[in-house]
């Protein structure tokens, strides 16, 4: 039965809530609560909490206030840490009843997730919460052995039938009936299905039943497929053991031990293997051997197991571990059932203090959501381990970041193999954004992990909600930006949309800005605010105008009517409006039906007229038949007066007079961009740069702003690849700023880049007034480098397939990223080997590979069989063997064996040509006594070229210049195959590439499991 969670982001501020742990903001399940700047509630519904692959979930989402009334209007945003579950839609806003609901789909991605739902309000809330759900597999197959007697049995003797029992469930836990279920044997020499085609149906009670019998002694692995009615694939897979009798231990027994290298460090480990042999050397099953420490150095390691049994191939193994730096010797001892010492042997290995090889890099954060605050922080911790799961101290790991800012870039791993650095959102962006954190420690080890920064808000204050048809009535909406600490957000992006029965009809912020009756585009200033002034349209009706920035939003709803007399000022036209100091402005009222206006100004005074008498401040207007009232308002210092106009009937109307030094006065001007380094223009797509220049006057000592001011932007020394400004000339707000762009030419300018001026001149004549002022900027792009990067953690996207997370950075010269790259993606499987998985001593499998005679491999050409030694430069094979060089001359340092071999297709041509189909013997081990058999050519391309996994042939870099996709290729090719990923991308005409090679990983858990298969390329009969 399923059950509703609940999570409570908010409560009153009033209320008392306190602080929270840090348990309950992760939202382990339940119900949670954090204290939200406006005091509103948000809590969480989701239903159900568990599902299966396609299940459908509801996701209900209310927002009260303080008082615990329905809040409309709030943006809610979902977001589940699944990769594969879909929420629609991933945006909400609440109705009248302070809802907001979306579904989401499980896909086929099990485990336990997180749902979080971040609210951010106009009023000021904002947070978020989480709730914990389980996506279970499609469904499960459990194998379960018997013998003749119906007892649960995991070894018989050979030739006596195993019953082998497959328990197929769904996802929910119940029986899948008539399921077809197809059985397998890992070892088709050692063990015989029946009914030979391995497939039963499912019984009422999910189980579907074969047997298997043994054809000669040793462990097997059995495995059973079903498709389930969903389409989902479904496996499982059980041991078992056919027996021959024990041969016991005997005089005549001895033993070999080896390490699988004889230095250790403090806290790493080596495998160590003994091998029991009768006196031909015939390996020796099922024998007890104990594994002990000579003591020569006390304490310098342990030893785990203490005791094994030898396996069908004489072996048994234990894992050394070191714990303080020193030397000892590991003995390897043959005991009878009486504990009576048949063989002994012995190895030395030495402790050391120094530092593991990485080989693995794990990335974790104490907290997945921060605030734009600069003030929360995540602590991401990179843990590095040796190829034994040991801890490597002293690994530098490199940390980057998306987004935010990163405490420390580099850090050494501590007697722990962890690095710690802390990510907080920084001081120059405060967008709501999810940054990935990525840590690197070399060699293609890489890890990442995603960070949420939430709490910057989008705040609209405004004067009315009603307005009148023809801009009779206008309403001043100022946008305010804050980080997650309440801090205004200076320079931030704001878009304003208008629609229904509005519109715009001025604009302003940081800067001249973009506007027109539906939008409006413009940065905010030093007090985190940019303005609009909203007017009603030419029809009565509703309206709606939405303010966007930095990935937050709010909005305000507006009813426009068509009254016959309307109480309205409709001069200044706009509001706020620009004056000089000691300009005379005209506010010009109607005041419809009002019997007195009242007018008054926090700056200057009231008069008549330009020329006429002072009034008093405030002043009463008796009005008489519905008269226009006129006044002039006058300011003598720079400043912003505040001017009401209040009617008897109607209520106040404000507008804004900002009072500004004339041009004339100009002593100062400051130029800035908001980028130094930009990539060149590829027209029809141009690569531009904001330029803002901002004028003063030196008045009392204070600088005020200069309006009106024409400011010329030039670049007196062109770098002659086509750059300029536009526009040439601009006028200053205000603020005392003026805006242009400046627009990069066809070709980099190198480091000196370009100089751009701005300067004051005289509207009229042209002469300077003040300034100039100068920025370079610098057109990057000379070169570009990629680099290439594979994720740590591989997932399976189906039952027979693994996906590799792959990610390319692209840059230029500058370091700067490179967006909108097309990259070239090219897969190639470059070596492959053959082998068998092992069970280890420390439970799981492991890949054991096979090593093959290099002066026996020979090529099936036109010329007869040639040994590879006579192929490797031999003008007659056209150079294309030039690659067994190499191979040919490290196989010399083994004895003349070699574990991988190169792939047969040496010229790529997806062709097998003359001298490319091989033959080779292969051993067990480096020695001729230990064979494993012959590889004939097979008349087929060893391996494949699917064998190196597919990739999409083109990626295209983001803003931050990162592509990523997924490797995708086969389980069967794990670790069996090298592949080969070349990427190449074309950026302002430069070409870059760059190739990452590494073994295709297995999955920890199918390791563990005993569940994948042998080296494909393996011969039949194979052991």
């Amino acid at each position: 039965m399923s059950r509703l969670w609940w999570g409570l982001v908010f409560c009153a501020a009033l209320a008392g809530c306190g602080q929270v742990s840090q348990q309950n903001q992760q939202g382990a399940g339940g119900t949670n609560t954090a204290v939200g700047a406006g005091g509103q509630t948000i809590t969480l519904q989701l239903q159900p909490t568990t599902l299966v692959p396609g299940d459908q979930a509801t996701i209900t989402a209310k927002v009260v206030d303080a008082y615990g009334q329905p809040v409309s209007g709030q943006v809610v945003s979902f977001t589940t840490t699944s990769l594969q579950d879909t929420i629609t839609p991933s945006q909400a806003t609440t109705d009248a009843q302070g809802l907001a609901k979306a579904q989401m789909k499980a896909g086929n991605q099990s485990g336990t997730f997180t749902l979080t739902a971040s609210v951010g309000g106009a009023n000021g809330a904002d947070g978020s919460v989480s709730i914990n759900y389980t996506v279970k597999p499609a469904g499960t197959i459990t194998i379960s052995t018997y013998d003749q007697a119906g007892r649960a049995a995991v070894s018989v003797p050979v030739g006596q039938p195993l019953t082998v029992v497959a328990h197929v469930v769904d996802g929910h836990g119940r029986p899948v009936v008539k399921a077809l279920v197809k059985f397998s044997v890992g070892n088709t020499q050692l063990s015989q299905l029946s009914p030979q085609v391995g497939t039963a149906l499912t019984d009422a009670y999910g189980d579907a039943r074969v047997t298997v019998t043994g054809l000669a002694a040793g462990a097997d692995v059995v495995t059973a497929t079903a498709q389930l009615s969903g389409g989902a694939t479904v496996t499982g897979s059980g041991a078992f053991q056919f027996t021959s009798g024990a041969v016991g231990a005997n005089a005549q027994s001895r033993v070999s031990l080896s390490l699988s290298r004889s230095g250790v460090n403090v806290g790493g480990s080596t495998l160590a293997t003994a091998t029991v042999t009768d006196a031909n050397g015939n390996p020796l099953s099922g024998q007890i051997v104990r594994f002990r420490l000579a003591g020569v150095t006390p304490g310098v390691a342990s030893v785990s197991p203490t005791s094994a049994l030898t396996d069908a191939y004489g072996q048994a193994q234990a894992t050394l571990t070191g714990q303080a730096a020193g030397a000892d010797v590991l003995i390897a001892e043959v005991v009878s059932a009486t504990n009576q010492v048949t063989a002994s042997a012995q190895a030395s290995f030495q402790v050391s203090q120094q530092a593991q090889q990485p080989a693995r890099i794990q990335l974790v954060a104490n907290r997945y959501v921060i605030r734009t605050d600069n003030a929360t922080q995540a602590k991401i911790t990179a843990v590095v381990t040796d190829a034994y799961g040991g801890p490597v101290s002293g690994a530098v790991v490199t940390f980057s970041a998306t987004g935010g800012q990163l405490a420390a870039r580099q850090v050494a791993t501590d007697a722990y193999g962890q690095a710690s650095t802390s990510l907080t959102s920084g001081l120059l962006d405060k967008r709501n954004q999810t940054v990935t954190v990525s840590a690197d420690v070399g060699s293609g080890l890489t890890a990442s992990v995603p960070i949420q920064i939430t709490g910057t808000t989008v705040r609209l204050s405004n004067q009315t909600s009603s307005l009148q048809v023809g801009g009779l009535q206008t309403d001043a909406v100022y946008a305010t930006v804050t980080d997650a600490a309440g801090n205004p957000v200076f320079n931030a992006a704001v878009a304003f949309r208008a629609s229904g029965a509005v519109q715009i009809a001025d604009a302003g912020g940081y800067g001249a800005g973009v506007w027109s009756a539906t939008s409006a585009d413009l940065y905010t200033d030093a007090n985190g605010q940019a303005w609009v002034i909203v007017k009603g349209g030419a029809a009565a009706g509703n309206g709606q105008l939405v303010a966007s920035s930095l990935g937050a939003s709010a909005s305000l709803a507006y009813t426009v009517s068509n009254p016959a007399n309307a109480f309205a000022v409709t001069q200044p036209a706009v509001d706020p409006y620009m004056a000089y100091v000691d300009q005379y402005v005209w506010v010009h009222v109607q005041p419809g039906a009002s019997n007195t206006v009242t007018v008054a100004t926090s700056l200057g005074d009231l008069y008549t007229s330009p020329t006429g008498t002072r009034l008093s401040n405030p002043h009463v207007f008796a009005v008489a038949g519905g008269a226009p009232v006129d006044v002039y308002v006058h300011a003598q210092a720079a400043g912003t007066a505040t001017v009401s106009i209040t009617s008897d009937i109607y209520g106040t109307i404000t507008r804004t007079v900002q009072f500004v030094q004339p041009p004339q006065s100009a002593t100062t001007i400051t130029l800035n961009t908001n980028a130094n380094v930009i990539a060149p223009s590829a027209p029809p797509n141009l690569s531009t740069a904001k330029l803002v220049a901002r004028v003063t006057s030196l008045q009392g000592g204070i600088q005020q702003p200069v309006g009106g001011a024409t400011v010329r932007f030039y670049i007196p020394a062109p770098a002659g690849s086509g750059e300029y400004v536009t526009p040439p000339t601009a006028t200053t707000d205000a603020q005392g700023v003026a805006s242009a762009t400046f627009v990069a030419g066809t070709q980099p300018t190198g480091a000196a880049g370009v100089d751009v001026y701005a300067e004051v001149v005289d509207a009229n004549t042209g002469a300077r007034i003040a300034g100039p002022a100068k920025v370079k900027l610098v057109v990057g792009g000379q070169a570009v480098s990629i680099a290439i990067g594979r994720g740590t953690t591989i997932t399976s996207p189906n039952p027979g397939t693994y996906a590799q997370p792959v990610a390319i950075v692209v840059t230029d010269s500058s370091g700067a990223p490179v967006p909108n790259a097309n990259v070239t993606i090219r897969t190639w499987p470059k070596m492959y080997r053959f082998g068998k998985w092992k069970v280890a001593a420390q439970g799981g499998c492991v890949a054991v590979p096979y090593l093959v005679d290099v002066n026996s491999m020979r090529s099936q050409g036109s010329q007869g069989k040639l040994p590879i030694a006579t192929l490797a430069g031999n003008p007659n094979a056209q150079d294309v063997y030039a690659q067994w060089d190499d191979l040919y001359t490290s196989a010399k340092s083994n004895n003349g064996f070699a574990e991988w071999i190169f792939n047969e297709d040496v010229n790529r041509n997806l062709v097998l040509d003359p001298y490319e189909d091989l033959a080779m013997d292969v051993y067990a081990t480096a020695s001729h006594t230990n064979p494993i058999g012959k590889a004939p050519a097979n008349g087929a391309i060893d391996p494949p070229s699917a064998a190196g996994g597919s990739a999409p042939s083109t990626v295209v870099t983001d803003q931050n210049g990162v592509a990523t996709f997924d490797l995708v290729y086969p389980k069967a090719y794990a670790e069996w195959v090298t592949t080969e990923i070349t990427a190449s991308t074309n950026v302002f005409g430069s070409e870059a590439s760059t190739v990452i090679t590494f073994v295709l990983p297995a999955s920890q858990s199918d390791a563990q499991q005993c569940v994948l298969p042998n080296s494909p390329f393996n011969r039949p009969g194979w052991p």
